[in-house]
């Protein structure tokens, strides 16, 4: 109502002072029509981002009932670097890529990014990790060349380490987790249990062996973690993102919190 009171007394006015008017009035219709339901946010309001966390700890976890992790909080560290906040939601790694790629996530922090054709645009690189595999005690693992001729436990839809097929001479067994890869570990059934070396030592950590069960953990070929957009993300909102991850590279946050994790 004071908007179209003020629009019948610009309409009344002297020739120059109409002029202005129009100009005032359109103004205030704009912001009106910004505080109706479903109305345009300003370009440069980012709001809460939709973040998706694979359900790998210690890259993502529940704690206290609410998603926690390395990932987690790298992805609110982007997102306020952005100019907003984050809002996690735990998710299977398959299905944290389903939902970048049909809009229903924003962005995601994963080791190994996207596997090709995946819809899934990587943004690059926040912090570097690597594989690695693990034996039990009384199998010595010096290099990546003990592994020929090994039955090795991969988890399934995880990413691997690219030198390790049988091309190489090593048998693969895709197992559904970490946990059930060692367990199968420990009962001889596999020779060693390869993941990138973050999850597999908390893997390792969760079951509570004995210091000697295991041997040393072997390191393999390194990994990048990656931040992962959906491909409907506004390109605007994109760009401030990738800005934000190279500002915060540079600055070693990442490498501040990914310390803490022991990466």
């Amino acid at each position: 109502m004071p908007n179209l009171v003020f629009l019948s007394i610009v309409n009344s006015a002297p020739g120059p002072l109409r002029r202005i008017g129009v100009v005032l009035a359109a103004a205030l219709l704009f912001q009106a029509v910004l505080a109706l339901p479903g109305g345009t946010a300003r370009a440069d309001e980012v709001g809460v981002l939709r973040l998706a966390v694979a359900d790998m700890a210690p890259y993502g976890f529940v704690h206290n009932g609410e998603p926690a992790g390395l990932a987690v909080e790298l992805g609110a560290a982007l997102a306020a670097g952005a100019g907003g906040e984050a809002s996690a939601t735990l998710y299977s790694r398959r299905e944290a890529l389903r939902a970048l790629a049909q809009g229903e996530a924003d962005m995601a922090v994963l080791p190994g990014g996207p596997p090709p054709g995946r819809g899934v645009v990587n943004a690059g690189p926040l912090l570097e990790s690597y594989y690695a595999a693990i034996a039990r005690s009384g199998t010595p693992l010096r290099s990546r060349h003990d592994l020929a001729g090994k039955t090795v436990a991969v988890v399934r839809d995880e990413p691997g380490d690219p030198l390790l097929s049988t091309r190489h001479g090593v048998a693969l067994l895709p197992v559904t987790s970490l946990s059930r890869g060692l367990k199968l570990l420990l009962a001889g059934q596999v020779d060693a249990v390869a993941a990138e070396r973050l999850a597999l030592l908390h893997a390792v950590d969760a079951l509570h062996l004995p210091d000697r069960a295991l041997g040393a953990p072997l390191p393999l070929s390194p990994v990048r973690v990656d931040l992962l957009l959906s491909p409907t993300l506004d390109p605007g909102l994109a760009r401030r993102l990738d800005e934000a991850r190279q500002l915060l590279t540079e600055r070693e946050d990442f490498r501040a919190i990914a310390a803490r994790y022991g990466l």
